[in-house]
């Protein structure tokens, strides 16, 4: 196994653990998530399941330690995955995205062309950037909070993206 390949791996059983054990949220993260985001926004994440929350949460709280503290991209970073959040996408799927991206990509895009039937949660995990700039938009978020949102999963390009879209995926991969 690569040294890379074995990395990730570990990373996933961390992020297998945490979605295991996801509770409510703080008193802290309440203030964190009130503070940034508009009362429509709010419905949305409230949306979003407990370990997705606490996910969304530890990427906007990384982005503030690491000095950003711009309300457009900790709000893009509370809702980057507000897609997932009624895609059925339970533990077996997500574990089931995590081992086909590794060891069958070619299987996963298969698999996502479908929004119907046992496939939907493949589709929605592929698609969430999009659905999920959807839902930002049509919740009265900035043009650029939509578009963190839906950029967020895109090939890294750091050359033509901008330090917040960098930011954000940097802070989500590590979060």
């Amino acid at each position: 196994m690569s040294r890379e390949l074995a990395g990730a791996a570990a990373y996933r059983v961390r992020q297998f653990f945490a979605a295991v054990k996801a509770g409510s949220l703080s008193e802290a993260d309440r203030a964190l998530v009130q503070r940034y985001l508009t009362p429509a926004q709010l419905q949305l994440f409230e949306r979003m399941p407990a370990n997705d929350q606490q996910h969304a949460i530890a990427v906007a709280s990384r982005l503030l330690d690491w000095g950003w503290h711009d309300q457009t991209l900790i709000q893009a970073a509370l809702l980057h995955d507000i897609g997932k959040a009624d895609g059925g996408l339970n533990l077996a799927y997500r574990v089931a995205i995590v081992l086909l991206r590794a060891f069958w990509p070619a299987g996963l895009e298969w698999l996502a062309a479908s929004d119907t039937g046992w496939r939907r949660p493949f589709y929605i995990h592929h698609h969430h950037p999009e659905i999920g700039a959807r839902l930002a938009a049509e919740a009265g978020s900035s043009p650029r909070v939509v578009e963190l949102i839906l950029q967020h999963q895109s090939p890294a390009n750091t050359r033509g993206e901008s330090g917040e879209l960098v930011a954000l995926k940097a802070a989500d991969e590590r979060s």
